[in-house]
């Protein structure tokens, strides 16, 4: 087995690669800039680059989870990047298959189902992506699944719901919430009513290798499936850091459309032999400690 990593340098991509080097999983990651810090990192823009063939020839993976995508927190939803990403993808997936590659892993997002369910599942829930990332993302999907139907390989996709943990980026919800606990940010209003699904950022990881290991094919959701009041969450945080959480309950938040619900039914990839081994209070905690470490 060896592994093929885009995005390595991300919040969820640290993760992965840390996994892989500690369990001695041979990898090789594609960077945008190079790195020497990792001796078997190769210099890549994937978007630029118009014939990944050779670089596939010289890697000779065996798997490939992509990860790479435009990111930027409150950016990417509408972004003409997403454009780019679907092109760039398309071309890395089927030069993957025609180097003889085994398996496909590529992770989706929550926000290519109509959010107006709350409960998502893989096999009833409808598409009706609301944002131009969730609608690249699931056309994305059905050309690298023709691309790999063609060369009879399988391909995982992993539509991943509020993944969380230390390094992630400060702008999003978490983060910032610790923040202000920590007084480093103005207080701001939270839609308290809402209730979200947060998984551990290593949960996520778990899910990822057990979905490349055993080369599993098709949609799964990677969840937590026990979706979390915001206003717990926020009280959650408030005791991590021994503060008073009146301080954003009082806050009233900006007027949105998004849902009071949003979860992900993850029985399909539980049924693979995954399960959940971090709690949302576990994953809080640490997240404190690493913060102060």
């Amino acid at each position: 087995m060896k592994v093929l990593v885009t995005g390595a340098t991300g919040f969820i991509g640290r993760y992965l690669v840390s996994f892989l080097k500690i369990n001695k999983i041979d990898h090789v990651c594609l960077n945008r800039k190079y790195r020497n810090d990792h001796k078997n990192a190769y210099q890549a823009d994937i978007i630029q680059t118009e014939d990944f063939s050779n670089l596939m020839e010289q890697i000779k993976p065996t798997h490939i989870i992509h990860l790479a995508w435009c990111t930027e927190h409150g950016h990417f939803w509408d972004s003409t990047e997403n454009l780019d990403w679907f092109t760039a993808s398309k071309k890395l997936i089927e030069a993957f298959c025609k180097a003889g590659g085994k398996h496909v892993l590529i992770t989706g997002t929550c926000a290519e189902y109509d959010w107006r369910y709350g409960n998502c599942r893989e096999d009833l829930t409808p598409i009706n992506p609301h944002s131009l990332y969730g609608k690249i993302k699931d056309s994305t999907r059905k050309e690298c699944s023709r691309i790999c139907t063609h060369y009879k390989i399988n391909l995982a996709w992993l539509r991943i719901f509020n993944p969380y943990g230390y390094g992630e980026k400060q702008t999003r919800l978490i983060p910032s919430l610790f923040k202000v606990f920590q007084k480093d940010a103005e207080p701001f209003g939270v839609n308290l009513n809402f209730s979200r699904d947060f998984l551990h950022v290593k949960d996520v990881i778990s899910a990822i290798a057990i979905c490349a290991q055993k080369k599993v094919d098709g949609i799964y959701n990677v969840g937590s499936n026990e979706p979390i009041l915001l206003e717990t969450l926020v009280r959650k945080i408030a005791a991590v850091c021994g503060r008073d959480p009146s301080t954003i309950l009082k806050l009233s938040p900006k007027i949105n459309d998004e849902p009071t619900i949003l979860t992900a039914d993850n029985n399909k990839l539980k049924s693979i032999g995954w399960n959940k081994t971090i709690t949302i209070k576990e994953g809080l905690k640490s997240y404190k400690e690493l913060i102060h470490a």
